[in-house]
């Protein structure tokens, strides 16, 4: 009878080398500044390098979370400096989970009125197409409020 082996999806083991890059969710803690905005894509084009993760998946990903990230940071926190977001990114091989969660005010960017084209630039108003940028480039998004913490999930499949 030949060795033993542990029982494990190939799939896993193809994507990896060893059992400490099976870790698929990777997490980053921002403050309240601005500045958090640049220390995110730093750390999203690392993350995106080092797990070969599709051009056009990173691309979506890393849009919706400046939107996310920066729509909290201006208007949620609005200059408090006791603002804290966290996110979390899990990748799978057919696409990518993000989890964005934040301390500010509670906020359901999915609550608000269905997006309405103007009819020309002159009668259109400033703001509100980051939303309808997020669901146009995800294949799905949710809300959730648990307790203090405003929790944005956002799901991006095979592109």
């Amino acid at each position: 009878m030949g060795p033993v082996r542990p029982r494990t999806s190939g799939k896993a083991l193809e994507m990896s080398g060893s059992w400490t890059d099976l870790q698929t969710t990777e997490t980053i803690v921002l403050g309240s500044a601005l500045s958090g905005v640049s220390e995110l894509n730093l750390w999203f084009d690392a993350l995106a390098a080092r797990r070969s993760l599709s051009a056009r998946i990173a691309h979506d990903v890393k849009l919706c979370l400046n939107e996310a990230v920066t729509n909290i940071l201006l208007h949620g926190f609005d200059g408090d400096p006791g603002g804290q977001i966290t996110v979390s990114v899990d990748l799978v091989p057919a696409g990518a989970t993000a989890v964005i969660r934040d301390n500010g005010p509670a906020f359901d960017p999915l609550a608000g009125p269905a997006f309405v084209p103007a009819e020309d630039i002159a009668s259109a108003e400033i703001g509100g197409l980051g939303i309808r940028l997020m669901q146009e480039t995800t294949d799905r998004i949710n809300y959730r409020r648990d307790g203090e913490i405003n929790e944005l999930t956002l799901y991006f499949g095979p592109r």
